[in-house]
């Protein structure tokens, strides 16, 4: 086919494309991940726009990423972009040799890998809680025979004895199995399947109802400030539910700021493209990297009265909603739970 051309086919191909520059520029604009140029002192030749406009990155993060970088292969990096939120990137290095200047040149390609590390975390999460949830359950009902035996026995024996010292035990030991009784009928109610969700909810309904109950919690602070902005949000969801999974992470946040100064809650819910955001933020304690690596096992808890699934239950509720769930926190910081729903159109 070339002949058709008679000759001119460079000429052709120019006028097509301009020049290789332009054409070179055009490529590296468009392609969906960030790209970058440095030589071997760091000194910056080239980065596209998506840098920073789509990953957020500027030149001081895209640097000091860049110099802390691994040479031997691609990996995942931690930062905080332009708006203060908690990022990853994949990197990826190659060289290339510039014969017009005689140098090697560093070419770093920068990916955006957040939401797929947070749905791989997800999933981890998810896998491990359904085998502990399966495991446990079984046990829990073999604990439970037993312990029905056990309070037939009691209240048998608490007839028969006129001793005060007898009897006050005897409540004690039947006021630790109706604790257990509970912890098992709770751990029971959060192994068991639950239904899809397909009733369309207000999520701003929802959080209004959530606030109501907070406010008159007992454990609020007098000087507690809240920050709330909501705007109207839909997703297919069960009401009560979900009520009950923003309760545990609001008054969880509201525990965590007892004795705190100047303690603040705030909460925003948006609609993002089609993503329905819930962002729930205490000044509160924070958490360490073991506590927040554990939050939603089933009776892990930092309480001296908690039974541990309280946000367990609470991640298994967000999770049967589709919904992705990330925890920011830091010690004596605070900690946000921000939360991404699908939405529902129409």
């Amino acid at each position: 086919m070339l002949k058709e051309y008679n000759g001119n086919t460079k000429n052709i191909t120019q006028k097509k494309w301009k020049t290789q520059e332009e054409f070179s520029k055009m490529v590296i604009e468009n392609i969906p991940f960030g790209v970058a140029v440095f030589q071997k002192d760091f000194q910056p030749v080239l980065q596209n726009s998506y840098l920073t406009e789509q990953i957020k990155l500027n030149s001081e993060s895209l640097l000091n990423l860049v110099k802390n970088y691994d040479q031997t292969q691609s990996a995942d990096y931690f930062y905080k972009d332009a708006r203060n939120e908690n990022k990853i990137v994949n990197i990826d290095r190659t060289n290339y040799f510039d014969s017009e200047i005689n140098e090697s040149l560093s070419v770093y390609l920068v990916k955006d890998v957040t939401e797929v590390r947070q749905l791989e975390m997800q999933k981890k999460q998810s896998e491990k809680m359904a085998a502990v949830g399966q495991l446990a359950a079984g046990i829990a009902h073999e604990i439970r025979n037993p312990l029905a035996g056990i309070s037939g026995s009691i209240q048998l024996l608490s007839q028969d004895t006129q001793d005060e010292t007898e009897k006050k035990l005897m409540k004690i030991i039947m006021k630790e199995i109706d604790r257990l009784n509970l912890l098992i009928t709770e751990f029971l109610d959060y192994a068991k399947p639950e239904k899809i969700p397909d009733t369309k909810v207000n999520v701003k309904e929802i959080i209004d109802e959530v606030l109501l109950v907070c406010k008159r919690h007992p454990e609020v602070p007098a000087e507690l400030t809240w920050n709330v902005q909501l705007a109207d949000a839909f997703i297919l969801g069960f009401h009560e539910k979900l009520k009950q999974a923003f309760l545990n992470i609001v008054i969880n946040g509201i525990q965590a700021m007892k004795d705190r100064p100047n303690s603040r809650y705030s909460i925003f819910l948006a609609q993002e493209n089609d993503s329905v955001v819930l962002k729930l933020q205490d000044s509160g304690i924070g958490m360490s990297e073991e506590t927040k690596r554990k939050m939603f096992e089933p009776f892990h808890t930092t309480k001296v009265k908690g039974t541990g699934l309280g946000l367990a239950i609470t991640h298994k509720i967000l999770e049967n909603h589709k919904a992705v769930v990330v925890v920011n926190t830091e010690v004596n910081v605070g900690t946000e739970f921000v939360i991404k729903f699908p939405t529902v159109k129409g």
